[in-house]
């Protein structure tokens, strides 16, 4: 688990200002990155280091520029290190393979990280790697981690961002309409399974597993045009649910984009509450967005609304509203860092709006002080956490989406009659967010109101 930041989320973001847009290595684009609340910097895009001459490079450059504005953790995605994966089962082994043995292969590794190993915290080994890479990825992860360890580097940061159940390729429309959870080299191939869940389960637990992984992360982004994207929660369950069984950390990549013609959208303050709440709500230690900057010209797909900054610079609405998300969650780091996931239910009034958003999610789960909750109008997600399997944690978010319009929800949550009060904190649109208290039950129950994306986090007490 991770040692290094224990009352802070890491947050970061991928194309960051210098790994794309117009104006990469100007002094005010870094500052403002550094004043949204971004404290660590991941070096994809232009910013790749490929080889050569390491003190020259772009990478380099930006980390200089980085540092100057108070960055200190980076991340580096080495080119190299990912031509690796792609030798698949021609990557080790006695015969045409490009390394003989596990010591060939380390050393050139450490080839690698020698040229940049002391700016960095870790490397992003593959962005959304696909089923059949997972042999030489993890052959490449542990790799990195022998070299470190032997270094003595303490818990060498290494990044894999995993595809998400929504990734469409996965189902195969037969010729009667009906769905077969396989797929075309994404998740698991040559293996039919009887659900999404199935498949997306054993994907997650190849790389996991397979790596013998301490972190994981995985982006998805529901904000599509006219709806909310049903495998949303159950990316997040099956994920949540699979590093608690391992002690595995995990991040998740927040949507900040919407795309010209084409099926996300806008991304509003509403918005992104509902998905912060809901990633640290699952247990999420580490927060990355896509995108920060836009990536080109005021003709991409992707410049519209929903970036921080467009392509020159310039602060998108999204900028003023994450800059205030991540300030507050960072207040209240200190609070949640220390809670692990335990489990996660809705609580609701209408099967329509449950079933179209919570596709394939498992609502059994029974906590352990939370007795009952009650909601007058759709639905609320609930998650349950553990400090030290001692003290509980609840966050309860109305995770209704705004292109619904369902308004507010009022609900009721009775609690464990052994507990008097609840401490009280609260994230979203309506009131000022943060601590708000210690607020008395009465008869054990804690009722409140939420807007669409508000979520309120109590810590029941005697």
């Amino acid at each position: 688990m991770d040692k290094k930041i224990k009352d802070k989320f890491r947050v970061y973001a991928y194309t960051a200002p210098g790994s794309v847009g117009i104006c990469r290595h100007d002094d005010s684009v870094m500052k403002d990155f550094v004043d949204a609340g971004f404290n660590c910097y991941l070096l994809t895009g232009l910013n790749q280091f490929n080889g050569g001459d390491y003190q020259n490079s772009d990478a380099k450059k930006t980390i200089e520029l980085a540092k100057k504005h108070g960055i200190n953790e980076f991340i580096m995605r080495d080119g190299r290190l990912i031509d690796l994966i792609f030798l698949k089962d021609k990557l080790l082994g006695e015969k045409d393979c490009k390394f003989k043995t596990e010591d060939q292969l380390d050393e050139y590794v450490l080839t690698c990280l020698n040229d940049y190993l002391s700016d960095v915290i870790g490397v992003d080994l593959r962005d959304e790697p696909k089923y059949y890479e997972t042999d030489s990825f993890c052959t490449v992860y542990r790799s990195i981690r022998r070299v470190t360890d032997k270094l003595g580097i303490e818990d060498f940061y290494i990044h894999i961002n995993l595809l998400p159940i929504n990734y469409e390729r996965l189902i195969t429309v037969n010729p009667d309409k009906s769905r077969t959870y396989i797929n075309s080299n994404v998740f698991v191939p040559d293996k039919e399974y009887e659900s999404i869940n199935q498949a997306f389960r054993t994907y997650i637990t190849r790389y996991l597993d397979g790596c013998k992984a301490n972190r994981l992360c995985v982006d998805d982004y529901p904000f599509r045009r006219g709806r909310f994207l049903s495998t949303y929660f159950t990316s997040l369950q099956i994920l949540a649910e699979e590093c608690r069984k391992r002690d595995v950390e995990f991040s998740f990549i927040l949507q900040a984009y919407d795309t010209k013609n084409c099926i996300f959208r806008e991304v509003d303050k509403f918005n992104m509450y509902l998905q912060m709440n809901a990633v640290v709500g699952f247990g999420a230690k580490d927060i990355g967005f896509y995108t920060y900057m836009a990536h080109g010209g005021s003709d991409d797909k992707y410049v519209a609304k929903s970036s921080f900054v467009r392509a020159n610079g310039e602060k998108n609405p999204t900028y003023y509203n994450g800059k205030k998300v991540i300030k507050e969650f960072q207040d209240f780091a200190k609070v949640i860092q220390p809670f692990n996931y335990k489990g996660a239910k809705f609580f609701y009034n209408t099967d329509f709006y449950y079933l179209s958003i919570t596709e394939n999610f498992d609502n059994g789960y029974e906590f352990k002080y939370l007795k009952n909750l009650s909601v007058d109008n759709d639905l609320i997600l609930t998650t349950e956490m553990a400090k030290y399997n001692s003290q509980y944690l609840y966050m309860i978010s109305n995770a209704a989406d705004t292109v619904y319009n369902l308004g507010e929800v009022n609900f009721t949550a009775e609690f464990d009659g052994e507990f008097t009060h609840v401490e009280e904190y609260y994230f979203g649109t309506q009131e000022e967010c943060g601590y708000k208290g210690k607020k008395e039950l009465k008869d054990g129950k804690y009722t409140k109101t939420l807007a669409s994306g508000a979520a309120v986090y109590l810590i029941p007490t005697k």
